[in-house]
């Protein structure tokens, strides 16, 4: 399944994106375009989150969507935790909307268009029983155009690093989808 997710972006180029540096595959400085993260089995994946983009400040050391043994803290790694508390971590898929990274960490919505049969695609494969939107970004593109039900959380950057006063409210929230999809 990465294997065919994996050429399907190699061979992207349906926005400018594809042409950042940091986005052009390249083994000695990162992979280029990403796709996503699972630490179960793909028979057992029923939660899909969904980011934005990659980030740029932390891209060249990611070997996917959001991190792998290269990057092992900030909130990349809280985020992993939680879900290994709640035990959301046996069921999920983590992935972003656009593949690429930017400079600016910012996109467009264009360049959501351009990447989203991407995601979709991951979402034919692993056939989850929901999409959970991560930021109000993802959530209000994809809310008009999702093949499966969605459920909209709180970005994990929002949390761990600006109001992590509600670190136990959004813990919850991942127990209580995961209870929904279960």
């Amino acid at each position: 399944m990465e294997n065919i997710l994996r050429e399907n972006l190699d061979r992207c180029n349906k926005c400018l994106l594809h042409n950042l540096e940091c986005n052009v595959k390249d083994k000695n400085r990162g992979l280029g375009k990403l796709y996503g993260w699972h630490a179960c089995e793909i028979k057992d994946i029923k939660l899909f989150f969904v980011g934005l983009n990659p980030s740029y400040n932390r891209f060249p050391l990611l070997e996917h969507a959001f991190g792998g043994p290269n990057y092992p803290h900030g909130t990349g790694k809280e985020f992993v935790d939680l879900l290994t508390r709640t035990g959301a971590i046996k069921h999920c898929y983590v992935t972003n909307l656009v593949k690429c990274s930017t400079l600016s960490n910012k996109v467009s919505h264009d360049h959501m268009e351009a990447c989203v049969e991407h995601l979709f695609r991951e979402v034919e494969l692993l056939n989850p029983k929901a999409i959970v939107t991560m930021g109000n970004d993802v959530d209000g593109f994809l809310s008009v155009k999702s093949p499966v039900p969605i459920i909209k959380i709180w970005h994990p950057n929002y949390v761990f690093s600006y109001n992590r006063n509600q670190l136990e409210n959004y813990e919850n929230k991942i127990r209580e989808i995961l209870d929904i999809c279960n």
